[in-house]
């Protein structure tokens, strides 16, 4: 391996766009630390290429930066920029005689300082780009600036980028390539924390999951104060948004719920969401089959590390002494694995089969015990509140197939009674006649149940480590029809 992971759609695209006869402009944007100048430098590699970064906290400042950039690149002094007009002027002339890429990283900065920016790369792109030999590519971290600047029709840049592409956080297929040397549920433990976004991968590479959190979460190996320092980077308003992150992860989930716990407006709540949402912290969701108001969760690793694991419990180990932290913490960090292992679980399930829909369900059912249904004195069911963490529609060949999951990332192995539970909640959410049973497992399966699943009486799968393996690999067996 070089040391570039992932991005090979990414790559394939801009190879494409750089291919192409036309001299075309794209645009990519997302949150900061996912990789995007990494992308960028990969793609330039053996390409003529200059990239300037917006840097500097006045405008003579910036310019005389980007003037340095262009002068590099140019074997010349470019001259004085005294703002975007002389640095389109300068950009035409940088490509007369062989095909270069133009990279203008953090734009939305550039807009801050100098307001004629868009209007002067809209001329630029419509006047002047067209008649190079070059290919532009503008990147941002503001991904709120970014969309809005190149999404309103009413903006000068609207529709002058194409394609434009805000880059994700990676699959667990490529994430997991970070840690080589360890156990697939090590890995797995990985991605619970880092959510595929590289520079945390990066950062947490030392041997063992338990460094990685001594030293990297819980000491001073650079992500300590990562949860509050990203909000800061990336809100404006990040302390209120801190406030509505706090009561998401105290199981305050709707807007009108979190307005009514922080004293504020439904429509100032409604606002910090999407700016959560939007720069991937959290996300909207609705339990499987259900219509409700707009419900919000953490999906962020290391927000929901900060606040499953570590919120108010800093004082329960020295200060200096992380390894001791982390053995304090350990039942809180294996409750926290147990919530995230979900969402590799549905990556491979879209992995191995054509999955139209996926979700999870949550809903009150009756109480059983010893196989019966539970009453109370006046004779009525005891209902209870349950869950089924996967829901998913399969398509295969003429019909579709309704998937249940539960997921365990427990140190015991499953048995009988984790499927017959299964089976018991998925119940009372569909009568479809194909019905299929996935039970996720770290630690694998009672014999009992793995004799079960090959009985065929029912449909059940079994996935285990080996399993996750083999399917991040390429080497997994799929029901894609």
């Amino acid at each position: 391996m070089d040391g570039f992971i992932g991005r090979s759609d990414e790559l394939q695209m801009l190879e494409h766009l750089y291919d192409s006869q036309r001299s075309p402009a794209c645009a990519i944007y997302g949150r900061r630390r996912i990789g995007k100048t990494t992308l960028i430098e990969r793609f330039c590699e053996g390409k003529p290429h200059v990239i300037m970064e917006v840097s500097g906290g006045t405008r003579t400042a910036t310019m005389d930066g980007l003037r340095r950039d262009l002068s590099g690149f140019a074997g010349r002094d470019v001259g004085q920029l005294s703002g975007p007009r002389d640095l389109t002027d300068v950009l035409e002339t940088v490509s007369a005689d062989r095909r270069v890429v133009i990279v203008l990283d953090e734009f939305p900065r550039l807009v801050e300082l100098f307001e004629e920016t868009p209007g002067v790369f809209q001329r630029y792109i419509d006047l002047k780009l067209g008649r190079q030999n070059a290919m532009l590519i503008i990147c941002g971290s503001s991904i709120k600036a970014m969309s809005e600047e190149l999404s309103d029709s009413s903006r000068p840049l609207f529709g002058r980028f194409n394609p434009r592409f805000r880059l994700e956080p990676m699959p667990y297929t490529d994430a997991r390539l970070f840690h080589e040397g360890m156990s697939e549920e090590d890995r797995i433990r990985m991605y619970c924390i880092c959510s595929g976004i590289p520079m945390y991968h990066t950062i947490m590479d030392r041997p063992t999951v338990r460094e990685n959190i001594s030293e990297v979460l819980l000491g001073n190996g650079g992500l300590r104060t990562e949860a509050e320092d990203a909000l800061s980077r990336e809100l404006t308003s990040w302390r209120s948004c801190r406030a509505v992150l706090t009561a998401i992860s105290e199981g305050i989930v709707s807007p009108g719920d979190i307005a009514e716990a922080l004293g504020i407006s439904v429509v100032t709540v409604q606002k910090h969401l999407d700016d959560l949402a939007l720069s991937g912290f959290i996300e909207e969701y609705v339990p499987w089959g259900q219509k409700r108001p707009r419900m919000y969760r953490i999906v962020d690793g290391i927000q929901l590390f900060h606040y499953d694991v570590r919120k108010g419990r800093d004082s329960a180990f020295p200060v200096g002494d992380p390894s001791r932290g982390y053995d304090t913490l350990l039942p809180h960090i294996e409750t926290f694995y147990g919530r995230r292992f979900e969402s590799v679980c549905m990556q491979y399930l879209r992995g191995i089969a054509n999955v139209e829909s996926i979700g999870s369900w949550a809903g009150r059912v009756p109480r059983m015990r010893f196989g019966k249904v539970e009453v109370n004195e006046a004779g009525k069911p005891i209902m209870e509140d349950v869950d089924v963490d996967i829901v998913a529609r399969i398509r295969e060949d003429r019909r579709v197939v309704t998937a249940f999951g539960e997921c365990k990332f427990t140190s015991y192995r499953c048995g009988e009674e984790i499927l017959d539970e299964l089976i018991r909640r998925s119940s009372h959410i569909s009568d479809s006649d194909n019905r299929r049973y996935y039970i996720f497992s770290r630690s694998g399966f009672m014999p009992e149940l793995v004799e079960r699943a090959r009985s065929g009486t029912e449909d059940v799968i079994l996935v285990g480590m080996d399993d996750f393996a083999a399917w991040a690999e390429g080497r997994a067996r799929t029901f894609v029809s």
